[in-house]
């Protein structure tokens, strides 16, 4: 039987980061196509909201790592970054899959 607890992560920071790094991606990109459609131009405004709102997950994924007794402040400074938040998401995300 398929159960769909098994992709959530056990970790409460863990999860909500994941959350919110889906609902990120699939809000800019959604918003990033419209906006190209109506040939707005706001790439700026686009990017600077990308990481407005990555501050959420960076926060979460700090949290998470702490949980997880690794170094907290680089995984924290790293996921300021919506890529380095994607790295340190996988990375935390399989120390919990290993453990």
């Amino acid at each position: 039987m398929f159960n769909i607890s098994n992709f959530v992560p056990k970790e409460p920071g863990l999860a909500r980061a994941g959350g919110f790094l889906l609902i990120e991606i699939a809000a800019f990109v959604t918003l990033s196509f419209a906006l190209s459609a109506l040939e707005v131009d706001v790439e700026g405004l686009l990017f600077a909201g990308l990481f407005l709102f990555n501050l959420a997950p960076a926060h979460f994924l700090y949290r998470a790592a702490k949980s997880q007794s690794k170094r907290a402040l680089v995984f924290g400074l790293v996921s300021l970054i919506p890529a380095g938040a994607l790295f340190s998401f996988f990375v935390l995300r399989n120390d919990e899959l290993l453990a």
